[in-house]
């Protein structure tokens, strides 16, 4: 299965589900992260995180010697991995 672009910027919020386990991943703009069992506990967890806080103000290096987020991968660089199953990235209108 070949790579696909992910969306990026401040109103970009994703959830990815984990292979292997019944658990989702949900990450904010800002590259913080949080794993939980259901979907509401990861959407409530989103929609209540950004508040207080933006996305950096220069975009996130990329190549060798990136500085990752929390999840291992550079905002710039965010591609869905080859073995996700479900992904889902959703613009916040704010």
């Amino acid at each position: 299965m070949d790579a696909v672009r992910l969306h990026a910027g401040r109103d970009v919020l994703r959830v990815v589900w984990l292979p292997g386990s019944d658990l989702l991943r949900g990450t904010c703009h800002c590259g913080a992260t949080h794993v939980a069992e259901g979907p509401v506990e990861v959407w409530e967890w989103l929609l209540a995180h950004p508040t207080g806080h933006s996305a950096p103000s220069t975009p996130a290096p990329s190549g060798a010697g990136a500085v990752a987020g929390s999840d291992g991968v550079a905002a710039s660089d965010a591609v869905a991995p080859a073995d996700a199953v479900a992904s889902a990235d959703v613009r916040v209108a704010r």
